[in-house]
């Protein structure tokens, strides 16, 4: 375990990694805490929405690491399609700000290292 552990240490990798939709689920809870400090309560009921009706459906059982721009296309095709039309730029930035939130905290937990993937 030791070996394994400096391996992933070495290598940039995160310790563990988790499903998008196990990370998801724990953002939400931490959205739902600033909901209820008053922390902008509209903002983050927004971004919540956007994870359970659209991010949680595409990428939920996939894992966080293996999440790449390729992917992301995708789902934007899907996200259109189930939409019914191309969302206006307000939808589209929710989208990628909740998006972005759950990374953000899946890097905050040492779930994931690094975006390089992303680009």
């Amino acid at each position: 375990m030791y070996d394994r552990a400096r391996f992933r240490e070495e290598e940039g990798l995160p310790e563990t990694t988790r499903r998008f939709d196990a990370v998801a689920k724990l953002c939400i809870k931490h959205m739902e805490l600033d909901i209820e400090r008053g922390i902008k309560p509209m903002t983050n009921r927004d971004y919540i929405r956007a994870i359970n009706n659209y991010l949680v459906p595409f990428f939920g059982k996939r894992m966080l690491g293996n999440i790449n721009a390729p992917l992301v296309r995708e789902y934007e095709q899907w996200r259109n399609e189930k939409m019914g039309k191309v969302p206006i730029s307000s939808t589209l930035a929710t989208h990628s700000s909740a998006f972005s939130r759950i990374i953000e905290f899946a890097i905050e937990q040492g779930w994931l290292r690094q975006l390089s993937n992303m680009h």
